[in-house]
């Protein structure tokens, strides 16, 4: 059901067990979800989805769009700053741990 979720996962640099605990699930439930042989619950497709900032359809397969529906109007944001929040989302935990003490660090002067 989940034909995204490896790609996703392997994206953002985790193992099967840091997803896990990261959304509560066993590593054994991320491989079934994984290898299609088991379908999440609805509260676990909603945390996959925030984790990894797509919508529903794109982790189960039904499109090729990874945007969520998003509640901010995309007409406040610049060309850059979407870019900018696309690539994001996109980039490791790591990567985004530096990039927001980078952000800390300019602001504090």
């Amino acid at each position: 059901m989940l034909k995204n979720l490896k790609a996703l996962r392997q994206e953002r640099g985790l193992s099967q067990q840091k997803l896990a605990e990261l959304i509560g699930v066993s590593q054994q439930a991320v491989y079934k979800y994984e290898k299609l042989s088991v379908e999440p619950d609805i509260a676990t497709l909603i945390k996959l989805s925030e984790l990894f900032g797509v919508s529903i359809d794109f982790l189960v397969g039904n499109t090729t769009e990874r945007r969520k529906n998003e509640t901010t109007c995309q007409c406040d944001l610049t060309h850059s700053e979407m870019r900018h929040i696309e690539l994001y989302r996109k980039s490791t935990p790591q990567l985004q741990n530096h990039i927001d003490g980078i952000l800390e660090e300019f602001n504090k002067k």
